[in-house]
């Protein structure tokens, strides 16, 4: 499969010996979204073209590490050490959009 292929997640076979594994998730990716949707929401200056948009979203996942879980591990996860809160990734979101604010590819 090339990396062109896998970018479309409706190609990739979640399947695996019968079982399908497509409801496992990054954690990370719902706070993420939930911090860049607040800080528009706060910051109206902030360019919204396509671009700015997934530069932020890339930068700021980048910026911290997966947490893949299953959907039934959620509340085992938010009380464990590896836990990251919404505090560290919106602090992981502002410093993504400095980023995006001073080097914009559109």
């Amino acid at each position: 499969m090339s990396a062109s292929e896998f970018i479309n997640r409706d190609a990739v076979d979640y399947t695996l010996f019968g079982h399908s594994v497509e409801d496992i998730v990054n954690y990370n990716e719902a706070l993420v979204l939930d911090a860049i949707r607040e800080l528009y929401e706060r910051d109206t200056s902030l360019c919204r073209c396509a671009v700015c948009v997934e530069d932020l979203y890339a930068l700021s996942l980048n910026s911290l590490p997966a947490r893949y879980i299953q959907s039934t591990s959620v509340r085992q996860y938010v009380g464990s050490p590896r836990y990251i809160g919404p505090d560290e990734v919106r602090a992981r979101v502002a410093e993504a959009a400095e980023k995006v604010l001073r080097n914009a590819h559109h």
